[in-house]
C-alpha cells in the first residue's frame, strides 16, 4: 500500500491539514511540538480505513474537537495493490461516505457502498493485522511481536522456507469449525456438546422428580394423621398454659418496679461521684498551672543566652555568600561571551558547509541531465520482440514446407511433340515442341488440345489448403508489424536491440551517478540551498570552518565548567544555615515570651474566679454527699436480691414461649393439612409422568453418545494439524532471524543473534557470547527492537508482493547518541524500499537519515488554512 495524500479537518486538535504528492518510498519525518496534532494523522488514516461514516462508537464521537458542532472529514488518496483510489468520509455531523476508483479502471460510490467496496478492496489486498502491526503508536515499545499470526507474512516465509502452507488453510479452517461446533478456544465444553449435556442433565432432573413425586404422595398420607393428632393435643392444653402465663406476668411486674428504684438512687450516686470528681480536679489543677508557668520562664532564660552567638555567625555567613555571588556572575558573563562566539561559527561553517553542496549537487545534476540527453537521443525504435521475429520466422518456414511438400505430391502432365503444336492451358496458348513441357495439375486445372478440352479433378489431396493457410497466416503476421517482408522484420528487431542496449548502458551510467538517490529530491535540495544563498560566504574551507566551530565548543564547555564550579562553591551557603538558626531562634523566643504572657494570665483569672480556700470547701461538701447517696443504693441493692427479677423475667418468658408454642401448633397443623390436601389431589398422575421421564432419560443418552464420538474426532483432528502446523511455524523462524539480524547487524554491531519463540517472537538478544533475555533489555534497546521488527516484517512481506507504510510515533527518546547515527542508517535502508513515516516533537533525533522529506506540522496547517 502506498499513500499518495491526505487531507484532514476538523479532526481533533487538527482544524486543517493537507499532505499531499508523497514519493512511494522514502522516509517522512513530520515534526512538531507536543499537543499539535502528529499522532493525530496516523489516527485519521487508520479511521478512515477502519471506521465506518455512521459509526457511533466511542473513539469516533472523540475525533470531533471539542466544544464545536462541526463535522470531522478526511480524505486519502492511496494505492492498494493494483488499485489506486481515492476515499473520504465525514463522520457525527452529516456523515457521508465516496470511494473514486482511479486506476486500472474507474469507478465512483457513496453511502454504503462505498463502504462496502473499500472493505472488499481492502480484503482482497491488505492485511489489517499486518497494517495495524505496523503503526507505531507512542509508548508501543513492546519487541515482542507475535508475527506468526500475521497472514502476509505468513505467505512470505511459506514462500521462503517450501513450506506446505498449512497456516490458516481451508482444511484447517474447516476443523477449527467442526471444533467450535463442541469445545470453546480454552478447550471448554460448547456448543452441541455442551447442549446435548444440558439435554441429558434436564432428563435425569426431570426423571429425579417424578420419581421424587411419586414418594413424597406416599408420605403425604402417612403426616395428614399425625398432624390432625398434634393439632387435637395441643387445643387441650392451651386454657392451662394461658392461665399460667398471667400469674407469672403479675410476679415479674412486681419485681421490675424494685428494679426501678435502684436505678434511681444509682444515678444519684453517679452524680455525687462526679462532682467530687470535678471538684478534686479543679484543685490539681490550679497546681499544675503553678508548675507549668514557672518551666515556661527557665525555658525562655535559657533561649535567650545564646542569641549572641547564633547572630555573629549569620553575619560572616552573609559576607561569604557575597563573595561566591560575585565570582559566579563573572563566570557566567563569560559563559555568554564564548556562546556568543560559538553560534558566530557554526553560522559561518554551515554557509561553507551549504556553499560545497551547492557546488557537488549542481555537478552532479549536470552530469544526470547530460546523461538523460543522450537516452533522449537515442530514441524509442518500433519495437520487434525477438518472440515476434521468431512468430514470422516460423511462418516462412512453414509455408516454404507446405510449398515443397504440394511440389512433391502434386499430379503432373508431361507434354511433348514432334513438331511444333499449340495446345491451350487455362484459357492460355501453349506451345508444344520435342522439349518436354511438365504441368502441374490442381483442381481445375483445363488442357484444350484441338477440339478436345480435358479437365482435371484430383480429388481428396493434400496440397493447396495448407499452403494458402500457411500463406495467409504469414501474410497477416506481416501486417501487424507493417513490414513488407521478414528481412524488414529481421533489421527493425535488430534496429530495436541496439536502441535498448545503447539506453541501457546509459541508465547503467545515470543509476552510477546517482547511487540511489532520488534526483528529484537532490533538485529540490538544490533548489533550497540556491533560494537561501546569502550574499556574503566566508572565504575558509570547511576543515577551518570545522577546527574553529570545534575549538570554541571546548572554549564553551570550560566556561561552563567554571559555572558549574562557581555554582557548586556557593550551592552549601544558599542555604543560609546560620541566618535562619537565628530566624528560628528569634521566633522561638517571641513565642516561648508569648507562652509565658498566657500561661500567668490563665493563673491569674483562675485565682480571681475562685481561691483556693473555695476551692477545698467544695470538696469536703461533695465527699459527704456521696456517702450518704451510697447508704440508700445499698438498701436498694438488697431489696432487689429479695424479689430475684432476673428468675422471675424467665419464668414469665418461658409461660409466654409455650403458648406461643402451643398457638403456633395449633396454626401450623391447620396449614399443613390443607396443604398435604393439595398435594394429595396434584399428584394424580405421576406414575404417568415417571414412565415418560424414564423414556426420555434413555433417548437423550443415546444422542450424547454420538455427539461424543464426533466431537473426539474432531478434537483428534484439530490437535494433527496443529502439530504440522506447529512443525511449518518452526522453519518460519530461520528467514525471519536471518532478516531480522541483518538489520539488527546496523545497530548492534556484526556479532548479534537472537532467539525466537515458535510465534516468532524475540526471547533473548545475544552480542557475542552474552545474552540478554527481552525483559531484562534497557528502555532503548527494547524500543530499537520494536522498530527493528517492524522493519524486518515489512522487508518480508514486500519481498512477497505485499507492501505497507511504517509509522513510527515519537520513538528514539531512550537511545543513546550514537545509537541515534546508527538508527538513522537503518531508517535509510528501510525508506529505500518502503514509506516510512516518522512523527516526532524531537527531528533532530533524524537528522542523519539520508533522502528524507522533513515536514513541520505548524507549516501543514498553515498552509491549509491558507
Amino acid at each position: 500500500m502506498r499513500i499518495h495524500d491526505i487531507t484532514i479537518e476538523n479532526f481533533k486538535a487538527i482544524t486543517r491539514l493537507e499532505l499531499k504528492e508523497l514519493p512511494g518510498t522514502g522516509v517522512i519525518v513530520i515534526a512538531g511540538d507536543n499537543e499539535q496534532g502528529k499522532s493525530t494523522i496516523m489516527e485519521a488514516i487508520d479511521t478512515v480505513l477502519t471506521a465506518k461514516h455512521r459509526s457511533k462508537a466511542a473513539p469516533v464521537k472523540a475525533i470531533q474537537p471539542v466544544g464545536q458542532d462541526v463535522p470531522s472529514t478526511v480524505s486519502l488518496k492511496v494505492t492498494v495493490g493494483e488499485v489506486t483510489l481515492r476515499v473520504t468520509k465525514q463522520y457525527n455531523r452529516k456523515a457521508s461516505a465516496t470511494l473514486d476508483v482511479l486506476a486500472p479502471r474507474t469507478e465512483n460510490y457513496t453511502g454504503d457502498q462505498a463502504e462496502d467496496r473499500l472493505a472488499e478492496i481492502l480484503a482482497q489486498n491488505v492485511d489489517e493485522q499486518l497494517l495495524s502491526t505496523l503503526f507505531m503508536r507512542q509508548g508501543e515499545v513492546d519487541a515482542g511481536i507475535q508475527a506468526v499470526g500475521i497472514p502476509s507474512l505468513s505467505q512470505a516465509l511459506d514462500g521462503q522456507t517450501d513450506s506446505s502452507g498449512v497456516e490458516d488453510t481451508g482444511l484447517t479452517e474447516a476443523a477449527r469449525s467442526e471444533y467450535r461446533r463442541y469445545y470453546t478456544k480454552g478447550g471448554r465444553e460448547a456448543g452441541e456438546l455442551k447442549k446435548i449435556r444440558g439435554e441429558v442433565e434436564a432428563a435425569e432432573q426431570e426423571l429425579t422428580e417424578a420419581s421424587t413425586e411419586v414418594e413424597q404422595l406416599a408420605g403425604y398420607v402417612d403426616n395428614v394423621s399425625r398432624l390432625s393428632a398434634e393439632r387435637e393435643r395441643a387445643e387441650q392444653s392451651l386454657p392451662q398454659a394461658r392461665a399460667d402465663l398471667a400469674e407469672k406476668e403479675e410476679a415479674r411486674s412486681e419485681a421490675e418496679q424494685v428494679k426501678s428504684r435502684l436505678d434511681a438512687v444509682t444515678e444519684e450516686l453517679v452524680r455525687a461521684t462526679e462532682d467530687l470528681a470535678r471538684a478534686t480536679a479543679e484543685q490539681d489543677r490550679r497546681e499544675v498551672l503553678r508548675g507549668e508557668l514557672e518551666a515556661l520562664r527557665e525555658a525562655l532564660d535559657t533561649q535567650a543566652a545564646s542569641r549572641s552567638s547564633v547572630q555573629e555567625k549569620a553575619e560572616q555567613e552573609a559576607e561569604q555568600l557575597e563573595q561566591l555571588g560575585t565570582a559566579l556572575d563573572e563566570a557566567r558573563q563569560n559563559e555568554d561571551t564564548a556562546a556568543a562566539a560559538l553560534r558566530s561559527a557554526r553560522q559561518d561553517h554551515r554557509l561553507v558547509v551549504d556553499a560545497a553542496r551547492r557546488a557537488e549537487l549542481s555537478e552532479l545534476l549536470d552530469k544526470v541531465t547530460e546523461v538523460d540527453t543522450k537516452i533522449a537521443a537515442v530514441g524509442e525504435a518500433p519495437e520487434i520482440t525477438g518472440k515476434q521475429l521468431a512468430q514470422v520466422e516460423e511462418a516462412a518456414t512453414e509455408l516454404s514446407v507446405q510449398q515443397r511438400l504440394r511440389e512433391s505430391l502434386a499430379a503432373k502432365l508431361t507434354l511433348r511433340a514432334d513438331s511444333a503444336e499449340t495446345v491451350t492451358l487455362d484459357g492460355e496458348d501453349l506451345e508444344v515442341g520435342q522439349t518436354p513441357e511438365i504441368i502441374e495439375l490442381t483442381q481445375g486445372t483445363s488442357l484444350r488440345i484441338g477440339a478436345v478440352t480435358a479437365e482435371y479433378s484430383p480429388g481428396e489431396q493434400h496440397g493447396a489448403d495448407t499452403v494458402e493457410e500457411a500463406e495467409r497466416r504469414l501474410s497477416g503476421l506481416l501486417r501487424e508489424l507493417d513490414c513488407p517482408d521478414i528481412d524488414e522484420v529481421r533489421r527493425r528487431h535488430e534496429q530495436a536491440r541496439r536502441a535498448n542496449a545503447a539506453t541501457e548502458s546509459l541508465e547503467r551510467e545515470r543509476a552510477a551517478l546517482l547511487s540511489g538517490q532520488d534526483p528529484v529530491l537532490l533538485r529540490r535540495e538544490l533548489e533550497t540551498l540556491q533560494q537561501t544563498e546569502p550574499a556574503e560566504i566566508p572565504e575558509i574551507g570547511v576543515a577551518l570552518a570545522e577546527d574553529t566551530v570545534a575549538e570554541l565548543e571546548q572554549a564553551l564547555t570550560d566556561a561552563q565548567e567554571e559555572v558549574k564550579l562557581a555554582e557548586s562553591r556557593i550551592e552549601p551557603w544558599r542555604e543560609k544555615k546560620h541566618s535562619h538558626e537565628l530566624t528560628v531562634l528569634e521566633a522561638r523566643l517571641e513565642a516561648a515570651q508569648s507562652a509565658v504572657d498566657r500561661k500567668a494570665s490563665e493563673l491569674k483569672n483562675a485565682e480571681e474566679a475562685q481561691s483556693a480556700e473555695l476551692l477545698a470547701q467544695a470538696v469536703t461538701e461533695a465527699e459527704s454527699t456521696r456517702t450518704a447517696v451510697a447508704a440508700r443504693r445499698e438498701e436498694a441493692e438488697e431489696a432487689l436480691r429479695a424479689v430475684d427479677l432476673e428468675l422471675a423475667v424467665q419464668l414469665a418468658a418461658g409461660a409466654k414461649t409455650r403458648v406461643s408454642g402451643l398457638e403456633e401448633t395449633i396454626s401450623r397443623a391447620k396449614e399443613d393439612l390443607a396443604r398435604l390436601t393439595g398435594y394429595i389431589e396434584q399428584a394424580t398422575g405421576a406414575a404417568e409422568r415417571l414412565d415418560r421421564a424414564e423414556s426420555e432419560f434413555t433417548a437423550v443418552q443415546a444422542r450424547l453418545a454420538s455427539v461424543e464420538r464426533r466431537a473426539a474426532a474432531a478434537e483428534v483432528l484439530c490437535e494433527v494439524l496443529d502439530r504440522h502446523r506447529d512443525r511449518a511455524r518452526s522453519r518460519y523462524a530461520r528467514p525471519f532471524a536471518e532478516q531480522l539480524t541483518a538489520l539488527a547487524r546496523t545497530v548492534f554491531g556484526s556479532d548479534v543473534a537472537f532467539s525466537l519463540d515458535d510465534q516468532l517472537q524475540v526471547e533473548a538478544r545475544s552480542i557475542g557470547e552474552r545474552s540478554v533475555p527481552l525483559e531484562s533489555l534497557s528502555g532503548g534497546a527494547r524500543e530499537q527492537l520494536a522498530i527493528l521488527t517492524r522493519f524486518a516484517i515489512a522487508r518480508l512481506v514486500a519481498e512477497g508482493a505485499t507492501s505497507v507504510p511504517v509509522f513510527v510515533d515519537d520513538a528514539l527518546g531512550s537511545t543513546d547518541p550514537e545509537r541515534l547515527d546508527r538508527m538513522a542508517a537503518l531508517f535509510s535502508q528501510a525508506g529505500r524500499t518502503s514509506q516510512v513515516f516518522v512523527l516526532t516533537c524531537v527531528p533532530q533525533r533524524y537528522e542523519s537519515v539520508t533522502g528524507k522529506l522533513e515536514y513541520r506540522i505548524e507549516d501543514l496547517k498553515a498552509l491549509s488554512a491558507g
